[in-house]
């Protein structure tokens, strides 16, 4: 299923998101679920694109695969983990319930999703990015509390453990599949 994705976004124009897979393939298999927020070649060579190189474990959610419906269903404040490590998750600015001025589904710190679900299988979602998601410089608990303050819901927080950490519902995500040995 990663070897296929592979080679979905290669074809679809995402030759450095395919080719940073591939190098992190070991990695990657260890995972049930993956989400991956990607830059497109042409937004990595024109601008933005060193910064993307640099943090692309902070745009990899783990063991969540988070479709268009899926992010839909998210609320501003929520909390994703990311291979980035402790500390360096992302923090959901735009979701369910929010209004936003410029008609955006999504965004995640910040930044608007480009188009959803560019390629999805039974354990990844992929989705592009204008530019490479912002580490937040306030502190973690504090941006998600004044996103959700602001878009009026309950701050969540999602991390590693159960069909979506622990969140309130696990409808909040696709299922979890188990990963077979050499898939």
């Amino acid at each position: 299923m990663i070897r296929d994705a592979i080679a979905r976004l290669r074809d679809r124009g995402y030759g450095f998101m395919a080719l940073a897979m591939r190098v992190k393939l070991a990695e990657l298999e260890r995972f049930a679920n993956l989400t991956l927020f990607a830059l497109d070649d042409q937004a990595i060579f024109v601008g933005g694109g060193h910064h993307y190189v640099s943090a692309l474990r902070f745009h990899i959610v783990p063991d969540h695969r988070l479709t268009h419906a899926d992010l839909l269903r998210l609320r501003p404040g929520m909390i994703l983990p990311t291979l980035a490590g402790e500390g360096q998750s992302l923090v959901v600015t735009n979701g369910a319930g929010s209004a936003s001025a410029y008609n955006i589904d999504v965004s995640i710190n910040y930044i608007p999703i480009k188009e959803l679900d560019v390629v999805v299988n039974s354990r990844i979602a992929v989705h592009d990015v204008y530019m490479p998601f912002p580490r937040p410089r306030l502190n973690l608990a504090n941006l998600a509390a004044s996103v959700a303050a602001a878009s009026a819901v309950q701050t969540s927080t999602c991390s590693v453990g159960g069909p979506f950490g622990d969140c309130p519902s696990s409808a909040m995500t696709s299922p979890k599949r188990q990963v077979a040995p050499g898939e």
